[in-house]
């Protein structure tokens, strides 16, 4: 066996305790006639797992019911058949009275455990005691890989069947990660040629910790499941039953219900105001964001792009962030912690410049507008008018008075003018803002104060 260097196993061990993953255990009794006792075991790791190091598995018994005539008998010494290099040993030991230890060692770094079972051990055991011995075997066997260190061993289900491999359903539908917008999903696995019937467990967890539904006595190799709930990822797996055995169950897949798109998104705008307004509906109560998408069509990207994400709860958006003389498409989508809803049907708009004659090209007077939109989340626009050459601030307060920022702080020319004031630092309440002017060719000043109001 190559030494293993301690600074890469310490590596491993660390990693696996920050990323623990689910792991099953099978275990296939080969062998009971009360004197001897011969048992397979198998481990996987669910796909893409963190690589193992040094991890230590442990089969309690009662030794004064089971006995070994010699050592544990290793099956391989090298449990992964594929790699083009030993990356793996394992090896079997007996620390102490009542305890069977099993030890996986890594001897590289960048290999994953293969996303399939592998036979580990075989076990030889020799039963003393005949009474009650089946009973205590069970128990035993229950508690194979009780974690040393790590929970990497203690999340995943355990199975112990004395069906071989042959009687385990292989299955078809749904396969790896597959979106439904139906509750309603039809189930399809490989026929099982002896098998009197199936079984089916379905779960959110992958561990099978909590069941969600059961589905028993399946006579044909496909079964339809209702009452899925929308916005939730599921774990199932299919089993065998012969002569009253179960098989193991199968590698579990996992496939995911979709919430609905939002619907009825429509789009309008103001020239004057220079914002695009969105509207639509919600259609799941699952939802706990609406994802704001937005693509402009004359440019070479043919991606959307996130604008914002907001409250579920909202059916509305302004988009204050557009430019005059261009063409825009607009989507949005539902999602929550653990699904996305397709995308809703795209809507496009233009945003036209204004045409205005020269008489009403500047201002007659100075103003300032009520902010669009208000309430707002998390920007909004201000628009003012200043009618000859002036000093403009424009501030921000809050309620008592505290000076929040200041938008604007220059001296313009007579125009029409208007600012964007984005707020995704600054907590929801009742704001304040102030536009002072003080003209630069005569004696005019003006001062004028609006509320609005940010709600997240």
């Amino acid at each position: 066996m190559k030494k293993v260097i301690p600074a890469i196993l310490l590596f491993f061990f660390w990693f696996n305790i920050l990323v623990a993953q689910t792991v099953d255990k099978r275990i296939q009794i080969v062998k009971d006639d009360g004197v001897n006792f011969i048992c397979k075991v198998q481990i996987a790791l669910d796909k893409d797992s963190a690589d193992i190091g040094n991890a230590i598995s442990r089969f309690f018994y009662d030794p004064n019911v089971i006995s070994f005539p010699e050592d544990p008998k290793i099956l391989t010494d090298f449990m992964f058949h594929d790699f083009f290099a030993i990356d793996y040993i394992s090896s079997v030991s007996q620390p102490s009275s009542g305890i069977i230890s099993i030890n996986i060692v890594n001897l590289g770094e960048g290999k994953k455990l293969r996303n399939e079972f592998i036979d580990l051990v075989t076990i030889n055991f020799n039963v003393i005691q005949s009474t009650n011995s089946n009973k205590n075997l069970k128990s035993g066997l229950t508690e194979f890989f009780a974690p040393s260190s790590t929970s990497i061993w203690g999340n995943g289900s355990l199975s112990i069947s004395p069906l071989n491999d042959n009687y385990i359903p292989f299955p078809l539908f749904p396969y790896q990660d597959a979106e439904f917008t139906t509750t309603a999903v039809t189930f399809k696995w490989k026929d099982v040629p002896l098998a009197e019937f199936f079984q089916l467990e379905i779960s959110t967890e992958p561990s099978f910790t909590k069941i969600d539904q059961f589905i028993d006595n399946i006579l044909e190799n496909e079964v339809k499941v209702k009452g899925l709930i929308e916005g939730t990822r599921y774990y199932w797996r299919i089993r065998s039953v012969v002569t009253d055995q179960n098989s193991h169950f199968s590698r579990r897949k996992s496939f995911f219900v979709t919430i609905p798109p939002p619907s009825d998104l429509s789009l309008s705008t103001s020239a004057n105001n220079g914002f695009v307004q969105l509207n639509w509906q919600n259609n799941s109560s699952r939802a706990n964001n609406i994802v704001i998408e937005r693509k402009a069509t004359d440019s070479d990207d043919e991606n959307f792009v996130v604008i914002d994400t907001i409250n579920a709860k909202r059916t509305s958006y302004v988009d204050a962030l557009v430019e005059n003389d261009k063409a825009y498409l607009y989507r949005v989508r539902a999602i929550n912690k653990i699904v996305s809803s397709p995308s809703s049907d795209s809507v496009d708009i233009s945003i036209l410049k204004k045409i205005v004659s020269v008489e009403d090209e500047l201002p007659k007077e100075f103003q300032l507008q009520q902010n669009y939109p208000n309430p707002f989340n998390p920007q909004t626009t201000i628009n003012y008018s200043v009618k000859e050459d002036s000093h403009i601030t424009i501030t921000i307060y809050t309620m008592l008075g505290e000076k929040v920022t200041t938008l604007v702080d220059k001296t313009q020319n007579a125009g029409n003018y208007d600012i964007v004031w984005n707020a995704s630092n600054y907590p929801s309440g009742i704001y304040i803002y102030i536009m002072a002017a003080e003209s630069s060719i005569s004696n005019s000043t003006f001062q004028n104060v609006k509320k609005m109001i940010l709600l997240k």
